[in-house]
């Protein structure tokens, strides 16, 4: 009796097993054609290789300018830091033009140096 008991167990495991792989296919089914929906609905655009590769440039355009501002701004208080320092080695009278100068022009660049690499930090982010 165990032994026919176990034959009608392991025969219909299989037949139910059978079913739920046929009902799989009809799941699939289900699910793709929702999945076809959501993409009419909600078009995704992907970027070709042409238009990364532009943004690419556009973005090494950017940074190349954004070095040329910090090295031009960098030049202009290094300058002006210069020419203080020879004023006030020098004891020209005119030293305290060269400070005014070199802080109208100073602080404003180192400013914005200090601007510019907290920008590019939360790009980077």
């Amino acid at each position: 009796m165990k032994r026919k008991d176990e034959m009608n167990q392991s025969l219909s495991g299989p037949r139910e097993q059978r079913q739920e792989t046929e009902d799989i296919p009809e799941e699939l089914n289900v699910l793709l054609a929702q999945l076809k929906q959501a993409e009419e609905l909600f078009p995704v655009k992907v970027p070709s290789a042409e238009q990364l590769d532009q943004q690419l440039a556009e973005k090494l355009k950017q940074q190349k300018a954004a070095s040329r501002r910090e090295l031009a701004w960098f030049s202009l208080s290094s300058l002006a830091v210069i020419s203080v320092s020879f004023l006030t080695f020098t004891e020209i009278p005119a030293v305290f033009m060269g400070i005014q100068l070199a802080a109208s022009l100073g602080i404003p660049a180192g400013y914005l140096l200090v601007l510019q690499r907290k920008r590019r930090k939360d790009e980077v982010l």
